[in-house]
C-alpha cells in the first residue's frame, strides 16, 4: 500500500507540476510539456487549482505530500463530475481550473469531446501509465483502478454460481438482479468495454438478457443496489 501511494504520490507531481490538461476555447490540440516554458503559469504563481470529484482521505494525504515536496500549493475545488464539467466548459479560455481528477474514464472522454483537454507530453507518465490506461492522444491518464464488484445476498446464493458480468444475462438470475440505470457513467462504461470485446449485436443480446433479470426497475445509486439486497428485494 506504502508503494502504491508513493508510485501515485510521485505521477500526481508530475501532473500538477509539470503539465496543465485544462484548456479553454482554443490551444486545445495543443500538447503542453514539462519544459519550464510550459509549466510557467503553475511556478510563476506558486498555486494551482485542483478540480475534483474525489472525496478519499488518501488523496488529501497525496496532495499534502506534493505541497511539502513542490513548495506549490494546491487550491482544491470539489463538486460533481457534471457540475465541474460545465463550469470549465462556462469558463472558456478564462477558466481557473489547471487539472480536472474525477472517476471513471466516460467522464474523461465527455470532456475531450467537450475540447476541454489538452494533449500532455510527459515522459514520466508516458513510462509510469500503459497505453491502455491512458487517451490515445494523451489527453488525459488513469492513475487508479476501480474494481466492479457483484454484491450477493450469501444466504440465497452460492458463490459457485458467479462467474462473470457476462453471465448475469442467464434466465437462472431472472427476476433476481437489482443495479444502476443506464445513463449512469459507470454502467455506459461497461457497456461500452462489452462492445469493445464483443461487438455491438453480442453486447445488445447481453443488456437484453441482463434487463430480463432485473428484480426492480433500475433505480439509486450504489448503496441501494446493497440495499436492495440485504432487505431481500434482489439477490444480487
Amino acid at each position: 500500500m506504502f508503494e502504491s501511494r508513493k508510485t501515485i504520490a510521485f505521477l500526481l507531481i508530475a501532473l500538477l507540476a509539470g503539465v496543465l490538461l485544462i484548456t479553454g476555447c482554443e490551444g486545445a490540440n495543443e500538447p503542453s510539456t514539462e519544459s519550464s516554458e510550459n509549466t510557467g503559469t503553475v511556478s510563476d504563481s506558486g498555486e494551482v487549482n485542483l478540480f475534483t470529484t474525489r472525496h478519499y482521505d488518501t488523496d488529501q494525504q497525496l496532495l499534502e505530500l506534493f505541497e511539502a515536496q513542490s513548495g506549490i500549493k494546491v487550491n482544491v475545488v470539489n463538486a460533481g463530475a457534471d457540475k465541474l464539467l460545465e463550469r470549465i466548459e462556462l469558463e472558456g479560455e478564462d477558466t481557473q481550473a489547471d487539472l480536472l481528477l474525477t472517476a471513471d474514464a466516460g467522464r474523461l472522454h465527455i470532456a475531450k469531446e467537450r475540447d476541454l483537454l489538452q494533449s500532455v507530453q510527459s515522459e514520466t507518465l508516458f513510462n509510469n501509465i500503459p497505453d491502455k490506461l491512458r487517451d490515445r492522444d494523451d489527453t488525459w491518464f488513469g492513475l487508479t483502478k476501480r474494481a466492479r464488484v457483484i454484491v450477493y445476498a450469501p444466504d440465497r446464493v452460492d458463490p459457485s454460481e458467479l462467474s462473470t458480468y457476462e453471465a448475469l444475462s442467464d434466465p437462472k438470475w431472472r427476476g433476481r438482479i437489482a443495479m444502476r440505470t443506464s445513463n449512469n457513467i459507470y454502467n455506459q462504461s461497461l457497456m461500452a468495454s462489452f462492445i469493445e470485446l464483443w461487438g455491438e449485436e453480442k453486447a445488445l443480446q447481453w443488456a437484453e438478457g441482463l434487463k430480463e433479470n432485473l428484480a426492480r426497475e433500475p433505480q439509486g445509486n450504489d448503496r441501494a443496489q446493497a440495499t436492495a439486497v440485504a432487505s431481500g428485494e434482489a439477490d444480487l
